[in-house]
């Protein structure tokens, strides 16, 4: 008996002859290597692969701890693991724990999610709600991902966050808001929301902002644009213009904002 692949979806196949020397191949669905191994031992004494319908939220939150610092991009910090264990017992104590969401159809897991929300927003506020909910949505999109479910039970967009978009809309200032909160700015941040304002740009693009892209004299900017690699150029408003004239100016690929 073997172990063939992964072919390019990361799947493996199983090759091999039962009591009857007749031939078996059988393609697995995508998961680690280990359970691969599982199941070719499973064969070899001649049980099925192991059923993972039945495992609960619970433990997929668990095995979330466990596995997160392996697939995820970023490692916890120390904080953040406490406030993840803290959530993963505050879901383990909850009528949601024991639910098995591979065993059930997908709107009946959303209905068991919505009901766990609105009874956890009696408790806690919005924003520890959406908390404790991403890091469910997290842990089950991991199980996904190592095989524990086959299909992700909380479609996109099931369940809405619960801070900054009950209605949809976001929220922007009018003109006059703008005016009032630069004025109600006295630190050094002030040139920066100055400058975001008035060059319509990311946080990163004017912290990075060189004195050889400035040019006073034509009244332009030119502007990197990380996300799309390109540059922009963009006027320089009267406003913008009294800071960038009230600083000390640099040479070349200095540092407009320093502070």
């Amino acid at each position: 008996m073997a172990i063939l692949g992964p072919d390019h979806s990361g799947r493996y196949t199983l090759d091999w002859r039962d009591s009857s020397r007749k031939r078996h191949r059988e393609k697995l669905d995508s998961m680690p290597y280990a359970d691969v191994k599982q199941a070719h031992a499973a064969r070899l004494s001649g049980q099925d692969v192991p059923n993972r319908s039945g495992i609960t939220v619970a433990q997929i939150c668990c095995n979330y701890l466990k596995m997160h610092d392996v697939y995820a991009k970023h490692p916890f910090t120390a904080e953040g693991r406490v406030r993840a264990e803290g959530i993963v017992a505050a879901i383990e104590a909850s009528p949601l724990g024991p639910i098995a969401p591979g065993a059930m159809k997908p709107s009946r897991f959303v209905s068991a999610v919505m009901l766990w929300r609105h009874e956890r927003a009696q408790i806690v506020k919005p924003a520890t709600l959406d908390r404790e909910y991403n890091l469910l949505r997290a842990a089950i999109t991991l199980a996904v991902v190592t095989g524990e479910l086959d299909t992700s039970p909380l479609p996109r967009g099931a369940v809405k966050r619960l801070v900054g978009v009950n209605d949809g809309k976001v929220i922007y200032f009018e003109p006059e808001e703008w005016r009032q909160f630069i004025a109600a700015e006295a630190d050094t941040f002030c040139a920066i929301f100055i400058a975001l304002l008035w060059t319509v740009s990311r946080l990163s693009e004017i912290r990075l902002l060189r004195w050889e892209d400035v040019d006073l004299r034509a009244g332009t900017i030119r502007i990197s644009m990380g996300k799309t690699s390109r540059a922009k150029i963009v006027p320089i408003a009267d406003e913008l213009r009294t800071d960038l004239e009230s600083r000390t100016r640099g040479i070349g690929k200095a540092l407009v904002y320093t502070d």
